[in-house]
């Protein structure tokens, strides 16, 4: 348990060292052969590791992610948990190129299911090892499986790829019409576009195209497939005028590209926080903005307290903000604001761990992890948003979070004490 926990505080640094990490986990299996968590962790490691690796390297680290992964199902007693593990082994498998071997363990993991959660991207995740098989038929009824269970855009965009694939263009195109309608970007209009073009509907597809550059008037990607298009159906004039359109904004893209790359780290950071107070701003150009100032100045607080918020904004479950929020801390950026947005970032993990230990199906065991992290959790929040009163006792926002993770808290005993007796 010491050498665990010791990987997991390693983990949580801003920049933690991977190979620490995983010698702590492999110094914890030494002592406890049978340690089912450690071995599920250290998996995890490896496949991480061979994301960034290539050649023989890449397929050592996913042959002792696959071999770590299988550990813990053969030791594991929790049936509960058993499906995560089947979930993870079949990625690591499909890294690796064994697709049979992924489709058993993704069908081993759904046949392990007791409920819904999760199950959509199963199927879709299940539907890709067939396609790569091209088998689309199967593919077909696993996708259209994931969008009944979870009729989001990209499960419509895959479905619509795997009827592409089979030349069925009527329904390819219904699928990708239902993903541009769920989730209308520029992006999603231009893969449509293309669809009808494959299909020798020239006429939907200069609709289409038309539509994506409405949403994204810059994508010179677009104008030059409709100029495409245009000189199909005869019309040169109009053909001409797509590629001259093209060809000047690729020239305006190279330019602002060039331009980005003599950006200081003042312009930088001023770009992101400008792009940040739009009312639709990009979180995609804030992030580029930072990591751009970050990459020339990585000691410079501000970048990483922006870089936290950005993370906050567009994903709050996720532990970026915490991460981006400590570092500003770490370089110096002592103000109320940067403590009690790491509090509120503390405050939403706790939210989520909470609904895990009340709601989610797991053993016993998992939620005696959970608790140890509610635990760990009340704490930093706590810390950061009594650091923020202090710098600035009228912190309102500070008080009203602090004053909300106390009645968590309260609420949370009685739950505590439960569990303990089901233990």
């Amino acid at each position: 348990t010491d050498w665990f926990n010791m990987a997991e505080e390693e983990n949580n640094k801003y920049e933690p060292n991977q190979e620490l990490i995983i010698s702590y986990f492999e110094k914890a299996i030494s002592l406890n052969p049978e340690y089912v968590e450690v071995y599920w962790r250290l998996g995890s490691e490896y496949q991480d590791k061979s994301r960034f690796a290539e050649g023989p390297s890449r397929q050592k680290y996913l042959d002792k992610s696959i071999a770590a992964y299988e550990k813990a199902i053969e030791h594991n007693k929790d049936k509960e948990q058993e499906r995560y593990y089947y979930s993870f082994l079949a990625h690591a498998y499909s890294d690796r190129g064994y697709i049979d071997k992924a489709i058993a363990a993704r069908e081993k993991a759904i046949l392990l299911k007791k409920d819904v959660d999760g199950l959509a991207f199963d199927y879709w995740s299940l539907g890709h090892e067939y396609e790569k098989k091209g088998d689309y038929e199967k593919a077909i009824t696993l996708l259209k499986k994931a969008v009944e269970l979870n009729p989001d855009w990209y499960n419509y965009q895959s479905l619509g790829y795997a009827y592409k694939s089979m030349g069925d263009y009527v329904r390819a195109i219904d699928a990708y019409k239902k993903a541009a309608e769920l989730s209308p970007m520029g992006l999603n209009y231009s893969i449509l576009g293309s669809v009808y073009k494959d299909s020798r509907d020239y006429v939907s597809a200069i609709a289409t195209f038309k539509k994506a550059i409405e949403l994204e008037p810059d994508d010179y990607n677009a104008f030059e497939e409709m100029g495409s298009c245009y000189k199909l159906t005869g019309n040169n004039r109009k053909a001409e005028a797509a590629y001259k359109k093209a060809y000047e904004l690729k020239k305006i893209s190279d330019k602002k590209e060039e331009i980005f790359n003599k950006l200081s780290v003042k312009d930088l950071c001023y770009a992101a926080i400008t792009e940040f107070g739009k009312e639709k701003y990009k979180s995609t150009l804030v992030s580029r903005y930072l990591n751009r100032a970050i990459e020339l100045q990585p000691d410079y607080a501000l970048p990483h307290y922006w870089m936290g918020l950005n993370w906050l904004n567009d994903f709050p479950w996720g532990w970026g903000a915490i991460k981006e929020l400590e570092r500003a801390i770490e370089l110096g950026y002592n103000n109320a604001d940067v403590y009690y947005w790491l509090g509120e970032s503390y405050y939403l993990q706790l939210l989520n761990s909470t609904f895990n230990i009340r709601f989610k199906k797991i053993g016993i065991n998992e939620k005696n992890e959970y608790v140890k992290g509610f635990n760990n959790l009340f704490r930093e929040a706590v810390r950061a948003l009594n650091k923020a009163i202090e710098l600035k006792p009228d912190h309102k926002n500070s008080y009203l979070v602090l004053g909300d993770i106390y009645r968590i808290n309260t609420q949370y005993d009685i739950e505590k004490h439960t569990y303990k007796k089901d233990a």
